[in-house]
C-alpha cells in the first residue's frame, strides 16, 4: 500500500513538473515562431533525467506518458466523424497508400544500397521509417489552425492510413522471415536437382514436391497456434487479435509466394551457370 502511494506521488509530482515546463516552453517557442511541438520536446529534454532530472526516470513517468497517449487518441477520435471519414475515403486509401508505399520503398532502397542489409531486413526497416508521427504532426496542424483546410485534411488522411497500416506492416515484417526462408530453401533444392542432371522443369517440380509438405505444415501449425488467440474473448487478448489476424493472412500469402510465385519466376528468369550440370529445358 505504501509503495503504491509512493508511486502515485512520484507520478503526480512528475506530471506537475512536466506540465509546468511544457507550458513555459510552449509559450516561449510560440513567441519565437518555432511551434508548440518543438517546445514540448525541449521541455521534456530539459526536465528529464539527462539534464535537470526534475521529472524522474523514464519508468517513473511512464504512467503519465500513457495518459498523454490516451488523450491523443481521444483528440484523434474527435476528428473521426463517420460522415467525414466517408468524404475522405479517397484521400485515406489513395494518398495514404501511395505515401506509405512510395516512402517505405524509397527508404528501403536507400538502406539496401547503402548498407549490407539483405532485402528483407531493408524492407522491414524502410517500411517502418517511412511512417510519420501522428503525435507530432497532428498537434502542429491543430496549433496552426490547418486541420480543417484542404491541405490539413489530406495530411490527416495520410496520418490515419499510416495508423491503420501499422499492424499489417508488423505482420508483413514477421512473415518476411518465413517467406525468405522458404524461398531460399526451395531455390537451393532446385539448384541441387540441376547439379544432378535434371532439366529445369523437372528440377522445379522435384523441389516443389519435396518442399510442399514442410511449407504447408509451417502454415498449418502457425494457423493452429494463432487460432487459440483469435478465439480468445478476454480484454487483454482484444489488443492482440488484429495482429494475429494480419499475421495469419500474411503467412497464407507467403505460402502462395513460396509454392507458386517463386517457381514461376525461377522458370522465367532461369540462367545456367557452369556449376549447374545438365542442359536447360
Amino acid at each position: 500500500m505504501e509503495h503504491g502511494e509512493a508511486s502515485a506521488h512520484v507520478a503526480l509530482e512528475s506530471g506537475v513538473v512536466l506540465l509546468a515546463a511544457a507550458l513555459l516552453f510552449v509559450i516561449l517557442f510560440r513567441k519565437l515562431g518555432l511551434g508548440a511541438t518543438l517546445g514540448y520536446l525541449v521541455a521534456g529534454a530539459v526536465v528529464g533525467p539527462q539534464v535537470l532530472g526534475l521529472a524522474g526516470s523514464g519508468e517513473e513517468t511512464l504512467s503519465f506518458g500513457e495518459l498523454g497517449i490516451v488523450m491523443l487518441l481521444f483528440v484523434v477520435g474527435l476528428e473521426l466523424a463517420p460522415s467525414r471519414l466517408w468524404r475522405l475515403r479517397g484521400a485515406i486509401f489513395g494518398l495514404g497508400l501511395t505515401q506509405v508505399a512510395l516512402c517505405g520503398l524509397a527508404v528501403s532502397g536507400v538502406i539496401w544500397l547503402a548498407t549490407s542489409y539483405p532485402m528483407a531486413a531493408a524492407l522491414a526497416v524502410g517500411l517502418s521509417l517511412g511512417l510519420s508521427s501522428t503525435a507530432q504532426v497532428l498537434p502542429m496542424l491543430q496549433s496552426g489552425g490547418n486541420l480543417r483546410t484542404p491541405v490539413g485534411e489530406r495530411a490527416f488522411s495520410i496520418l490515419l492510413f499510416q495508423d491503420l497500416s501499422i499492424i499489417p506492416l508488423l505482420a508483413i515484417v514477421a512473415a518476411l522471415g518465413v517467406c525468405v526462408n522458404d524461398s531460399v530453401v526451395l531455390i537451393d533444392y532446385i539448384n541441387r536437382a540441376r547439379r544432378e542432371g535434371m532439366s529445369r522443369d523437372e528440377a522445379i517440380r522435384t523441389a516443389g514436391v519435396l518442399r510442399f509438405r514442410p511449407i504447408v505444415l509451417t502454415t498449418l501449425t502457425t494457423f493452429v497456434g494463432l487460432s487459440t488467440l483469435l478465439m480468445e474473448r478476454s480484454t487483454q487478448a482484444q489488443v492482440l487479435i488484429p495482429m494475429a489476424t494480419s499475421l495469419a493472412w500474411a503467412v497464407l500469402v507467403t505460402t502462395f509466394i513460396a509454392l507458386f510465385l517463386v517457381p514461376v519466376l525461377v522458370s522465367l528468369v532461369w540462367v545456367d551457370t557452369p556449376e549447374l550440370q545438365g542442359d536447360p529445358a
